[in-house]
Protein backbone atom coordinates (compact mmCIF):
# COMPACT_ATOMS: atom_id res chain seq x y z
CA UNK A 1 0.00 0.00 0.00
CA UNK A 2 1.64 3.18 -0.75
CA UNK A 3 2.14 6.03 1.84
CA UNK A 4 1.18 9.44 1.39
CA UNK A 5 3.91 11.37 1.48
CA UNK A 6 4.49 9.25 -1.38
CA UNK A 7 1.23 9.95 -3.27
CA UNK A 8 1.75 13.57 -3.38
CA UNK A 9 5.34 13.00 -4.09
CA UNK A 10 4.07 11.22 -7.50
CA UNK A 11 1.47 13.42 -8.00
CA UNK A 12 3.75 16.92 -8.32
CA UNK A 13 6.57 14.52 -10.24
CA UNK A 14 3.61 13.86 -12.67
CA UNK A 15 2.74 17.74 -12.94
CA UNK A 16 6.40 19.04 -13.30
CA UNK A 17 6.57 20.75 -9.80
CA UNK A 18 10.10 21.81 -9.03
CA UNK A 19 8.72 21.57 -5.10
CA UNK A 20 6.09 19.56 -3.04
CA UNK A 21 4.39 19.79 0.66
CA UNK A 22 3.44 16.80 3.02
CA UNK A 23 2.49 19.25 6.33
CA UNK A 24 4.75 16.46 8.17
CA UNK A 25 8.28 17.50 9.86
CA UNK A 26 11.38 15.99 8.06
CA UNK A 27 14.16 13.78 10.38
CA UNK A 28 15.18 17.05 11.35
CA UNK A 29 11.83 18.41 12.61
CA UNK A 30 11.59 20.77 9.99
CA UNK A 31 8.03 21.73 8.07
CA UNK A 32 8.88 23.22 4.87
CA UNK A 33 8.57 21.97 1.20
CA UNK A 34 11.07 19.39 -0.51
CA UNK A 35 12.51 18.97 -4.13
CA UNK A 36 10.67 16.41 -6.10
CA UNK A 37 14.23 15.96 -7.53
CA UNK A 38 15.87 14.88 -4.65
CA UNK A 39 12.76 14.60 -2.05
CA UNK A 40 15.33 16.65 0.59
CA UNK A 41 13.84 19.17 3.12
CA UNK A 42 14.49 22.83 1.81
CA UNK A 43 15.50 23.52 5.07
CA UNK A 44 17.95 20.99 5.71
CA UNK A 45 19.91 22.08 2.21
CA UNK A 46 20.15 25.43 3.40
CA UNK A 47 21.82 24.07 6.57
CA UNK A 48 23.92 22.01 4.70
CA UNK A 49 25.30 24.48 1.76
CA UNK A 50 25.25 27.55 3.95
CA UNK A 51 28.82 27.28 4.23
CA UNK A 52 29.68 27.05 0.41
CA UNK A 53 27.10 29.94 0.31
CA UNK A 54 29.35 32.19 2.68
CA UNK A 55 32.92 30.86 0.87
CA UNK A 56 31.30 31.84 -2.45
CA UNK A 57 29.81 35.31 -0.47
CA UNK A 58 32.86 36.46 0.41
CA UNK A 59 34.86 35.47 -2.67
CA UNK A 60 32.84 37.91 -4.36
CA UNK A 61 33.11 40.39 -1.34
CA UNK A 62 37.44 40.04 -2.29
CA UNK A 63 36.84 40.59 -5.88
CA UNK A 64 34.68 43.16 -5.44
CA UNK A 65 36.87 45.11 -3.47
CA UNK A 66 34.78 45.05 -0.17
CA UNK A 67 36.26 44.33 3.24
CA UNK A 68 37.21 40.88 4.12
CA UNK A 69 35.65 39.58 6.93
CA UNK A 70 38.60 37.59 8.27
CA UNK A 71 37.20 35.98 11.31
CA UNK A 72 34.17 34.46 10.38
CA UNK A 73 35.95 32.91 7.26
CA UNK A 74 38.23 31.64 9.35
CA UNK A 75 35.33 30.43 11.34
CA UNK A 76 33.62 28.66 8.06
CA UNK A 77 37.14 27.24 7.42
CA UNK A 78 37.52 25.74 10.78
CA UNK A 79 33.85 24.19 10.64
CA UNK A 80 32.92 26.31 13.73
CA UNK A 81 29.09 27.73 14.23
CA UNK A 82 29.71 30.74 15.89
CA UNK A 83 33.08 33.55 16.16
CA UNK A 84 33.89 36.68 17.46
CA UNK A 85 34.78 39.79 16.62
CA UNK A 86 35.30 41.84 19.57
CA UNK A 87 33.52 44.35 18.42
CA UNK A 88 29.68 45.86 19.88
CA UNK A 89 26.42 44.37 17.98
CA UNK A 90 23.83 47.23 17.27
CA UNK A 91 22.42 46.42 20.60
CA UNK A 92 26.11 46.96 22.03
CA UNK A 93 26.81 43.47 23.05
CA UNK A 94 30.48 42.18 23.16
CA UNK A 95 29.51 38.41 22.58
CA UNK A 96 29.68 35.97 19.87
CA UNK A 97 27.84 35.99 16.86
CA UNK A 98 25.98 32.97 14.66
CA UNK A 99 28.26 31.61 11.27
CA UNK A 100 25.28 31.31 9.60
CA UNK A 101 23.50 34.54 9.84
CA UNK A 102 26.27 36.90 11.82
CA UNK A 103 23.59 37.51 14.07
CA UNK A 104 24.56 38.08 18.00
CA UNK A 105 24.00 35.42 20.55
CA UNK A 106 22.72 36.95 22.38
CA UNK A 107 20.32 39.14 20.90
CA UNK A 108 18.56 35.86 20.02
CA UNK A 109 18.45 34.80 23.58
CA UNK A 110 16.75 38.23 24.27
CA UNK A 111 14.18 37.67 21.04
CA UNK A 112 13.22 34.05 22.60
CA UNK A 113 12.49 35.50 25.67
CA UNK A 114 10.69 38.09 24.09
CA UNK A 115 8.74 35.40 22.19
CA UNK A 116 8.04 33.45 24.98
CA UNK A 117 6.26 36.25 26.83
CA UNK A 118 3.84 37.37 24.13
CA UNK A 119 3.21 33.55 23.56
CA UNK A 120 4.31 30.85 26.88
CA UNK A 121 4.80 27.65 25.67
CA UNK A 122 5.18 25.93 29.02
CA UNK A 123 5.36 25.91 32.72
CA UNK A 124 3.98 29.41 34.30
CA UNK A 125 4.10 32.74 33.83
CA UNK A 126 3.63 36.32 35.47
CA UNK A 127 2.06 39.31 34.22
CA UNK A 128 1.29 41.64 37.30
CA UNK A 129 -2.15 42.29 36.58
CA UNK A 130 -4.92 40.58 39.26
CA UNK A 131 -7.18 37.36 38.20
CA UNK A 132 -10.58 37.31 38.01
CA UNK A 133 -10.59 36.82 41.99
CA UNK A 134 -7.90 39.56 42.61
CA UNK A 135 -5.08 37.34 42.84
CA UNK A 136 -1.96 38.95 41.57
CA UNK A 137 0.04 35.77 40.74
CA UNK A 138 1.79 33.31 38.70
CA UNK A 139 -0.59 31.69 35.79
CA UNK A 140 -0.43 28.19 34.08
CA UNK A 141 0.60 28.66 30.35
CA UNK A 142 -1.74 25.92 29.37
CA UNK A 143 -4.84 26.71 30.89
CA UNK A 144 -3.88 30.42 32.00
CA UNK A 145 -5.69 29.89 35.10
CA UNK A 146 -3.91 32.04 38.26
CA UNK A 147 -1.87 29.36 40.46
CA UNK A 148 -3.79 30.78 43.60
CA UNK A 149 -7.12 29.68 42.25
CA UNK A 150 -6.31 26.23 41.11
CA UNK A 151 -4.67 26.07 44.70
CA UNK A 152 -8.32 27.32 46.24
CA UNK A 153 -10.29 24.45 44.20
CA UNK A 154 -7.81 22.01 45.10
CA UNK A 155 -8.58 21.95 48.78
CA UNK A 156 -12.19 21.77 47.89
CA UNK A 157 -11.71 18.06 48.44
CA UNK A 158 -15.00 15.72 47.87
CA UNK A 159 -16.82 18.38 45.89
CA UNK A 160 -17.45 19.19 42.38
CA UNK A 161 -14.86 21.15 40.06
CA UNK A 162 -14.80 24.69 40.84
CA UNK A 163 -16.58 27.10 38.13
CA UNK A 164 -16.24 30.37 37.25
CA UNK A 165 -17.92 32.92 34.51
CA UNK A 166 -16.63 35.38 32.17
CA UNK A 167 -19.36 36.30 30.55
CA UNK A 168 -17.63 36.25 27.34
CA UNK A 169 -18.27 33.42 24.52
CA UNK A 170 -16.04 30.43 24.19
CA UNK A 171 -14.90 29.96 20.70
CA UNK A 172 -17.98 27.69 19.69
CA UNK A 173 -20.00 30.83 20.94
CA UNK A 174 -21.44 29.60 24.00
CA UNK A 175 -21.61 32.10 27.42
CA UNK A 176 -21.92 29.40 30.11
CA UNK A 177 -19.29 28.48 33.52
CA UNK A 178 -15.87 26.94 32.53
CA UNK A 179 -14.03 24.77 34.90
CA UNK A 180 -11.65 25.88 36.90
CA UNK A 181 -9.54 22.96 36.35
CA UNK A 182 -9.15 22.89 32.86
CA UNK A 183 -10.60 26.55 31.66
CA UNK A 184 -13.38 24.84 29.25
CA UNK A 185 -16.74 25.75 28.77
CA UNK A 186 -19.42 23.35 30.23
CA UNK A 187 -21.57 23.35 27.12
CA UNK A 188 -18.52 22.27 25.15
CA UNK A 189 -18.20 19.20 27.29
CA UNK A 190 -21.69 18.44 27.15
CA UNK A 191 -21.70 18.76 23.24
CA UNK A 192 -17.48 16.75 23.04
CA UNK A 193 -19.83 13.92 25.21
CA UNK A 194 -22.67 13.67 23.56
CA UNK A 195 -21.14 13.11 20.00
CA UNK A 196 -18.93 10.52 21.50
CA UNK A 197 -21.76 8.70 21.87
CA UNK A 198 -23.13 9.44 18.52
CA UNK A 199 -20.11 8.64 16.96
CA UNK A 200 -19.44 5.36 19.18
CA UNK A 201 -22.57 4.17 20.68
CA UNK A 202 -21.26 0.26 20.56
CA UNK A 203 -18.93 1.23 22.95
CA UNK A 204 -20.83 2.66 25.49
CA UNK A 205 -23.80 0.02 25.38
CA UNK A 206 -21.04 -2.57 25.33
CA UNK A 207 -19.79 -1.08 28.63
CA UNK A 208 -23.12 -0.62 30.15
CA UNK A 209 -24.08 -4.36 29.45
CA UNK A 210 -20.64 -5.27 30.86
CA UNK A 211 -21.41 -3.74 34.16
CA UNK A 212 -24.72 -4.92 34.14
CA UNK A 213 -23.59 -8.45 33.55
CA UNK A 214 -20.63 -8.19 36.58
CA UNK A 215 -23.56 -6.87 38.98
CA UNK A 216 -25.89 -9.80 37.98
CA UNK A 217 -22.87 -12.40 38.36
CA UNK A 218 -22.44 -11.13 42.28
CA UNK A 219 -25.98 -11.57 43.14
CA UNK A 220 -26.73 -14.29 45.15
CA UNK A 221 -30.16 -15.82 44.88
CA UNK A 222 -30.52 -15.42 48.67
CA UNK A 223 -30.40 -11.59 47.89
CA UNK A 224 -33.24 -9.57 49.20
CA UNK A 225 -34.27 -7.61 45.66
CA UNK A 226 -36.56 -4.91 47.63
CA UNK A 227 -34.17 -4.00 49.57
CA UNK A 228 -31.34 -3.09 46.55
CA UNK A 229 -34.26 -1.57 44.50
CA UNK A 230 -35.39 0.58 47.42
CA UNK A 231 -31.36 1.56 48.06
CA UNK A 232 -31.01 2.93 44.35
CA UNK A 233 -34.38 4.66 44.33
CA UNK A 234 -33.83 6.25 47.82
CA UNK A 235 -30.15 7.93 47.13
CA UNK A 236 -30.48 11.12 46.74
CA UNK A 237 -29.44 13.49 43.59
CA UNK A 238 -25.50 13.99 43.84
CA UNK A 239 -24.44 10.32 44.92
CA UNK A 240 -23.84 7.07 43.63
CA UNK A 241 -24.61 4.01 45.03
CA UNK A 242 -21.24 1.99 45.80
CA UNK A 243 -19.77 -1.42 46.66
CA UNK A 244 -18.03 -1.07 49.68
CA UNK A 245 -15.68 -4.09 48.33
CA UNK A 246 -15.71 -3.57 44.68
CA UNK A 247 -17.07 -6.38 42.69
CA UNK A 248 -14.17 -6.20 40.25
CA UNK A 249 -10.53 -6.49 41.59
CA UNK A 250 -7.89 -8.56 41.24
CA UNK A 251 -7.83 -9.96 44.62
CA UNK A 252 -11.71 -9.88 45.93
CA UNK A 253 -14.93 -9.89 44.57
CA UNK A 254 -17.89 -8.42 46.47
CA UNK A 255 -21.01 -9.06 46.60
CA UNK A 256 -24.35 -7.25 45.40
CA UNK A 257 -25.98 -7.41 48.48
CA UNK A 258 -27.29 -4.46 50.69
CA UNK A 259 -24.69 -5.24 53.31
CA UNK A 260 -21.77 -4.33 50.94
CA UNK A 261 -23.38 -0.86 49.61
CA UNK A 262 -22.94 2.61 50.70
CA UNK A 263 -24.05 5.91 49.54
CA UNK A 264 -21.42 8.38 48.27
CA UNK A 265 -21.38 11.87 46.91
CA UNK A 266 -20.44 11.49 42.81
CA UNK A 267 -16.51 12.95 43.21
CA UNK A 268 -15.94 10.74 46.27
CA UNK A 269 -17.08 7.57 44.14
CA UNK A 270 -15.14 8.34 40.99
CA UNK A 271 -11.77 9.29 43.19
CA UNK A 272 -12.37 6.03 44.79
CA UNK A 273 -13.06 4.01 41.52
CA UNK A 274 -12.48 -0.04 42.76
CA UNK A 275 -10.13 0.40 45.10
CA UNK A 276 -9.30 -1.95 47.96
CA UNK A 277 -7.30 -2.24 50.90
CA UNK A 278 -6.83 -5.68 52.72
CA UNK A 279 -7.02 -5.45 56.39
CA UNK A 280 -3.65 -7.80 56.74
CA UNK A 281 -1.83 -5.57 54.46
Amino acid sequence: MANHKDEIWEEARARGEMFYFTGKPCRNGHIAKRRTSGRNCVECNKQLHAPKRLAREMATRRQSGKREVGVREKAVAAGETTYFTGRPCKNGHITKRYVMNAVCSQCEVERHAKSRQRKPSGGRYFTGKPCRKGHIAERDSRTHTCIDCRRAAGRTKGKAPGKYFTGKPCRRGHVAERYLNTSKCVECIREDSHKNYRNNPEYYISRSNIRGYRIKRATPQWADAELLTGIYQNCPEGYHVDHIIPITHELVCGLHVPDNLQQLPATENLQKSNKFTPLFA
